[in-house]
């Protein structure tokens, strides 16, 4: 008898040491976040690095890919010109993310409207625009994810021929609240 219940603990134990974990990828997941972080126009002739701060929202189509909108906006100091240099952000696109794990790595395109008020690279008070983003959050529950996103941003009057070249680039440290699923 006492072979018997060692038998089936040893069993019940290695059931439970060899079980993954169950997965997080959700379909029609919705996703409310904010992020703060900086931000610096890759040529640095004019402005400087800026705080930036941003708001999010997205929905999951699938499991690999979310759609969403952001709105970013970041306070640069204007070096030499004097002054600040604002960059407000709005852009809607499309993510395509390994949400398999607690760690979900993504990459995203989206395009939008940026207005500038103050002296910046760009030269101009608005111009159309897309960006990149390059992300990798933790799912800390199911409702609950935190992570970091890098995002390049460029703008349509000037395409740029290197990165460096009036592209706009944000880090950001990211929470959010999920449902839906």
């Amino acid at each position: 008898m006492r072979a018997r219940v060692t038998i089936a603990a040893l069993l019940a134990a290695s059931t439970v040491a060899l079980t993954s974990e169950r997965a997080l990828a959700f379909e029609k997941q919705w996703h409310l976040g904010g992020g703060v972080g900086v931000g610096g126009f890759m040529a640095e002739e004019t402005v400087g690095t800026a705080p930036v701060l941003g708001l999010y929202g997205a929905y999951g189509v699938s499991d690999m890919f979310d759609v969403g909108l952001e709105l970013n906006a970041s306070n640069h100091d204007a070096g030499e010109a004097g002054g600040r240099a604002w960059v407000y952000s709005v852009a809607a696109g499309a993510a395509y993310k390994l949400d398999v794990l607690q760690w979900i790595p993504y990459v995203g395109l989206l395009a939008g409207f940026y207005y500038f008020d103050g002296p910046t690279p760009v030269g101009r008070d608005a111009d159309f625009g897309a960006s990149l983003t390059i992300g990798l959050d933790y799912a800390i529950s199911r409702n609950v994810a935190m992570g970091g996103q890098l995002r390049f941003h460029f703008f349509s009057n000037e395409l740029p021929s290197s990165i460096d070249d009036n592209a706009l680039m944000t880090v950001l440290i990211r929470a959010e609240y999920r449902w839906g699923f």
